[in-house]
């Protein structure tokens, strides 16, 4: 009983190792996969706000006032659209203690981008006007604005990278825990290897008793059935064993002189067909059937004088006894004896 407990609790431990084995692996594998997409997605974002502010500065040398409008309004949209998708994206993540200060980041960005926006415009209405000497003032305010900018984007990629690192020592300390838990599971094992060594000895010993007691009790089967042989071939009377429902099991020598059946031929088969006369046939179902409910027979345990029949169709007097076999499947063994002559020496 200690041997299966042993195997049973390094069975479960093993599967819940490879549970959390696995488990802490997906999870991870999706955590790195999230922030390193949000990662890439911050970069982009970066790399559209520069595109915004380009044409603030393209402007003083194309001086091409409508297509650089067209640039900074185009690149506008990309930039607040971005700018509201990572915001929903981090509302939406269950991990709040870490995104909050995300949160507050792209917070900061999006009050930065306003003024910036605000300088750029600018340029460009003094560049309608043709005041260059305002344009230039106001481009000196746009960098100090995109200076700003970059100040906050900073500040996002610093928060990131302490994510990510608090992410990173949350999932060593995981698997740390799970060397532990693994250590303990290959002692357990080692000690279930030991005990199934020591059982294994003496359950060889035990079973080369029990190889000894089944050669004696098959050698007492055999000689059981030997004797049984002999004693069914030579009966004089027939003996014919069938089961519950009837099917011929046993058909010994005696029985093949009598009913002119061949054994092989009638194991099998039906008794009401074989040696049942069809005369007989529904009172003997009937018999069978009562007994199987019952368990109760007016035929059991005495000698009565029936009519049977042989291979031919001949049917002749006999004289049957029939005996029960008890089990969970009852079967019947019936004696039977052809009194054919006794009968017609009575009627002389």
């Amino acid at each position: 009983a200690a041997l299966a407990v042993a195997a049973l609790l390094g069975c479960a431990f093993g599967v819940y190792l490879a549970h959390e084995m696995v488990s802490l692996f997906g999870a991870s594998v999706a955590e790195n996969q999230t922030w390193s997409g949000r990662r890439l997605r911050y970069g982009s974002l970066r790399q559209h706000i520069a595109d915004m502010s380009a044409p603030g500065n393209d402007i003083f040398q194309s001086r091409n006032v409508r297509p650089e409008t067209r640039k900074f309004y185009t690149s506008r949209a990309v930039v607040n659209q971005a700018l509201a998708d990572s915001r929903r994206e981090l509302a939406h993540d269950r991990a709040g203690g870490d995104t909050k200060p995300l949160l507050k980041d792209f917070h900061g960005i999006r009050r930065a981008v306003k003024p910036l926006v605000a300088e750029i415009r600018q340029i460009f209405q003094a560049f309608r006007a043709n005041d260059i000497d305002q344009a230039l003032r106001r481009q000196a305010t746009m960098n100090r604005r995109a200076s700003s900018l970059r100040a906050a984007f900073s500040s996002l990629d610093r928060d990131l990278g302490e994510v990510e690192d608090r992410r990173l020592a949350a999932q060593s300390s995981a698997a740390g825990r799970l060397a532990v838990v693994e250590r303990w599971i290959a002692l357990l094992l080692l000690a279930g290897v030991g005990g199934v060594l020591a059982y294994g000895r003496r359950a060889d010993r035990r079973n080369e008793l029990l190889a000894a007691n089944q050669q004696d009790s098959m050698r007492a089967l055999r000689d059981s059935e030997t004797r049984k042989g002999a004693i069914l071939a030579s009966s004089l009377d027939a003996i014919v064993t069938v089961d519950h429902e009837g099917c011929i099991l046993e058909f010994n020598p005696a029985a093949e002189r009598i009913f002119s059946y061949e054994r092989a031929r009638v194991l099998g088969r039906s008794l009401t067909e074989t040696i049942v006369p069809p005369s007989l046939r529904a009172a003997y179902l009937a018999s069978v059937t009562e007994y199987l409910a019952t368990r109760e027979s007016a035929f059991l345990g005495r000698r009565i004088e029936v009519t049977a029949m042989r291979a031919s169709g001949e049917e002749f007097p006999a004289e049957l006894a029939i005996g029960v076999v008890p089990g969970e499947v009852s079967t019947f063994t019936a004696t039977v004896r052809d009194i054919t002559d006794r009968k017609r020496a009575e009627a002389e």
